[in-house]
């Protein structure tokens, strides 16, 4: 498989071109990580392993959580829970109640309007110059 079946088949994928998307993201976090801890360890003047170290030990500790800020996430995320679970309460409830058509008689009919062809191309033709929404006259 050559880049652009690859590029065709994942890329455009709306699932595969997200994990692909986060991969990307996770390689440039930890090479900007390490470039950084390179960078710092040079700077103070100690090694490369000793920065690493005290990074992997910073991110093991525990760390105290201010009571408010974790009840404000968790009221965040119960807000956000709660709107998304009644969006799909809506879809199902449209899915389930939806209108069953018995004929293919109303599908097959074209929109009426009651004007012309030349009456909707004038209106739509006028609509569409600014300074005047309206057509100049209307033949219906």
């Amino acid at each position: 498989m050559n880049i652009e079946e690859f590029k065709e088949k994942y890329w455009t994928d709306p699932v595969w071109s997200k994990v692909i998307s986060f991969i990307i993201i996770g390689i440039g976090t930890s090479f900007l990580t390490t470039i950084y801890i390179w960078i710092k360890s040079i700077y103070e003047g100690i090694t490369f392993r000793e920065r690493f170290d005290r990074v992997v030990t910073y991110l093991k500790a525990d760390m105290e959580i201010n009571t408010f800020f974790f009840w404000l996430l968790i009221a965040i995320l119960t807000v956000f829970l709660v709107s998304y679970l009644f969006l799909i309460y809506q879809k199902l409830k449209k899915w389930l109640t939806k209108p069953e058509t018995d004929s293919n008689e109303d599908a097959d009919e074209l929109p009426r309007t009651g004007m012309t062809s030349t009456a909707i191309f004038s209106e739509k033709l006028a609509g569409g110059y600014s300074g005047d929404a309206d057509p100049p006259f209307r033949p219906y």
